[in-house]
């Protein structure tokens, strides 16, 4: 697992400040390393690959500190009785149960994430990407379909859709086709130039109501 994170982080050009394998946590715990890697300036983001909590209390408390300033991703496999038999039989811990971890996970501020290549994802974006304010996202794109589907993973991972202030609206209808979608995701249509993305996304950027764009552009034949 370390060493195909540290093969995809050389291609992808994303740096660790610490890259730390605790074993089975006789004497460091999560906790531990959270504290550490949260004091710790040159750190962004932290990232975890958890096969079992350990001390739960300390986890909790460590995380519900350090997510306040960076965010932490952990991807916690074990979901079924299966995995976490196998999981068991490594590391010499329980699992734990998957519901319980889900709730504490959000409590403390957790991301929780359950594929690696998300991880991978969500570490290259915070490491080249300024953190979100907030949970509101404007979304701009040249395509209705992948608006929609961008609308909903949004909402189904907790974020919202921003509301498109008047000024906003009102810059964007002077600057954009009588037909575009006059609400968020902002559908630029089809035909729209690098120059039309690049003004959208600077109006989109003053919203006062948005905390972060996702820019979404598809091959065009117009």
């Amino acid at each position: 697992m370390c060493t195909s994170i540290l093969d995809w982080s050389l291609q992808a050009n994303v740096g660790f400040s610490a890259f730390i394998s605790i074993g089975s946590m006789m004497d460091v715990n999560w906790g531990d390393i959270i504290y550490y890697l949260g004091d710790d300036p040159n750190t962004k983001a932290i990232a975890i690959y958890m096969e079992t909590i350990g001390d739960a209390r300390s986890f909790m408390s460590a995380a519900a500190e350090v997510a306040m300033t960076k965010p932490i991703i952990v991807i916690k496999p074990g979901r079924t009785e299966q995995a976490a038999a196998a999981a068991a039989s490594h590391t010499g811990s329980l699992a734990g149960r998957d519901d319980v971890l889900d709730a504490a996970f959000k409590r403390c501020g957790v991301l929780r994430v359950n594929k690696i290549r998300e991880v991978f994802e969500i570490i290259e974006l915070l490491g080249k990407q300024p953190r979100p304010r907030g949970k509101h996202l404007t979304i701009v794109t040249n395509a209705g379909g992948p608006g929609v589907i961008s609308t909903d993973a949004l909402i189904g991972s907790g974020g919202k859709v921003a509301w498109l202030s008047d000024e906003t609206m009102q810059q964007l209808n002077q600057l954009l086709p009588p037909h575009w979608s006059k609400a968020n995701p902002i559908d630029l249509l089809g035909d729209a130039t690098p120059d039309t993305y690049a003004k959208a996304v600077a109006i989109a950027a003053q919203n006062k109501y948005s905390d972060g764009i996702l820019i979404v552009l598809t091959p065009q034949s117009m």
